[in-house]
């Protein structure tokens, strides 16, 4: 691709900023004499262009930017060029980094403080020399200029892109943010560096985001900006990238703001966010994990998501598509209750017979009762041995499942299921806790159901049965086995029975074949009933 540079750009850059004189302003490189490059950088799904002109990134398996080279994670120092060789080798798809305009008309790497200073001394002002003579990195390393990094980021055997954070700066020196830009599109040029790059553009100012992109783009990189605009206001600045705070964001996605991600596909546009993160690292950190789960399971609306803690998000986005071969394990379970949370189908964990197969006897300790199951769950003759302890909660739901619609077969399960307090109805069962329209077969339960409650404590109802709870819609069980112990003593109306306790008034009906229960039902409640089936 030649580095073609319209007329109208040309002559636009010296008037773009308002109030700044048109000498004040970088001029073009000359691209005549810097290497032409090949094709664009690849996303993250793209395959890996022939190796010829410039090299490319491996095509990464994440979508994961490493905010300061993901230095609260890793406890290095950020901007550093060990924080590089961390997104490297965990294989993080981008490095962020924080560049500034040197007096030695170089470009140097490092995070300035709130009087834009880096070791004492504004960049703009000083030599690279000068700032580095002014302090090192905590690992002893020297303050690195950009081309120190894209020596070790232009590796054709890396997956990951720097994400060149042009910062932003006040009124008084805007035209160094756009020199900045300019001698950073020199600098990757001749490095051959135009595919492993990304210029991430201040939104202080729109003129300087219109002259930073037309550096960007004549060096061959993507860019985007860091701004609050919605897509109507980045379309008429020319701009098609935004990257935004978490606050930003409409509360749909856990911000406060009016922007909403799902706007931006259907206008052709890109938006990426920050932060999503392991723990709070700031204001905006999203880092409660319903939401992080929320932005996994629609991270197909993002370009990237930057996180303070690249390797852990990688980790967890990996979890999360990741294809599996059944139940093999008991990290092979947590990812099955994780998808479960937002797909009831769990179609990543299907065999091609359609079916979810438990491959290896497991013991989970402390179990959380899995979500909403719908489809086929094939136990293979295994056992799942788990403990639960603790109050029911208000409306709980008990067991390996908390519902099932579907079948299950050929499971096993044993352990215990103790209850201590709680409001409101609660439904148990060692298998599920309710059953909507589904089959179990080849079932065989010895979980030990305890429910013990202050005989003070407001009486509720507690539906407590040896394989399932409540069902709805019609239930049957062919060759199901019951032999754990049922009790409860306490104040509650209490529905109590060896198979499944209760049904939905006039929705189905219950049909058993060569089923029994062996296990013994003690009832201390002045409301209760109790049931052998």
């Amino acid at each position: 691709m030649k580095h073609i540079i319209s007329a109208v750009i040309i002559l636009g850059l010296a008037t773009m900023i308002s109030g700044c004189q048109a000498d004040e302003w970088p001029d073009q490189p000359d691209w005549s004499k810097i290497p032409e490059k090949t094709d664009p950088t690849p996303g993250p799904d793209d395959p890996v262009n022939p190796d010829e002109g410039d090299l490319n990134p491996l095509p990464a398996t994440n979508f994961v930017v490493a905010h300061r080279g993901g230095a609260a994670e890793s406890g290095l120092p950020d901007n550093s060029i060990a924080g590089l060789r961390y997104c490297i080798e965990a294989g993080i798809y981008g490095c962020e980094c924080d560049v500034y305009y040197t007096k030695d008309n170089d470009v140097i790497v490092a995070h300035a403080n709130s009087s834009y200073q880096i070791n004492g001394l504004t960049p703009w002002d000083h030599t690279v020399a000068e700032i580095r003579k002014a302090g090192k990195l905590a690992n002893g390393e020297n303050v690195p200029t950009l081309r120190d990094l894209l020596e070790v980021a232009v590796d054709k055997t890396s997956h990951t892109k720097l994400f060149l954070d042009i910062k932003k700066l006040d009124a008084n020196h805007l035209n160094y943010i756009v020199q900045c830009a300019k001698r950073v599109s020199e600098i990757v040029v001749e490095a051959g560096a135009s595919n492993f790059v990304t210029f991430l553009c201040t939104g202080t100012n729109d003129n300087v985001m219109k002259s930073a992109k037309t550096y960007a783009e004549s060096a061959g990189c993507d860019y985007q900006v860091n701004t609050g605009k919605t897509t109507s206001q980045l379309g008429v600045l020319g701009l098609n990238w935004g990257n935004y705070t978490s606050a930003s964001l409409t509360p749909e996605f856990g911000g406060t703001g009016k922007i909403n991600p799902r706007d931006f596909a259907p206008a052709g546009m890109y938006i990426s966010m920050f932060f999503v993160d392991k723990k709070k690292y700031n204001d905006n950190s999203i880092a409660d994990e319903a939401m992080v789960n929320f932005y996994i399971a629609n991270r197909d609306l993002f370009r990237t998501i930057c996180s303070n803690y690249p390797v852990w998000l990688a980790n967890k986005i990996d979890d999360a598509t990741r294809v599996y071969d059944g139940i093999s394990s008991v990290d092979d379970f947590n990812a099955f209750a994780a998808t479960l949370a937002s797909d009831p189908t769990a179609a990543r964990f299907l065999n091609s017979d359609g079916k979810v197969v438990l491959k290896n006897d497991l013991k989970i300790n402390s179990l959380s009762p899995l979500p909403p199951f719908q489809g086929e769950f094939d136990g293979g003759g295994k056992t799942i041995n788990y403990t639960y302890s603790g109050p029911s909660g208000s409306a709980e739901k008990v067991g390996l499942f908390t519902s099932v619609r579907g079948k299950v077969s050929n499971l096993n399960v044993s352990g215990s299921i103790q209850i201590s307090g709680g409001e409101g109805e609660a439904h148990v069962g060692s298998i599920a806790a309710e059953a909507y329209a589904a089959t179990f077969t080849d079932c065989n339960s010895n979980v030990l159901i305890t429910a013990l409650e202050d005989p003070g404590a407001t009486a509720r109802c507690l539906v407590l049965g040896g394989l399932v709870g409540k069902e709805w819609e019609g239930c049957n069980f062919v060759n199901c086995m019951n032999g754990g112990a049922i009790s409860y003593e306490g104040p509650g109306y209490t529905y109590m029975a060896g198979i499944i306790a209760a049904m939905q008034k006039d929705e189905g009906k219950l049909t058993f074949s060569n089923c029994k229960s062996l296990g013994n039902l003690t009832l201390k409640s002045s409301n209760a009933t109790t049931s052998s089936h």
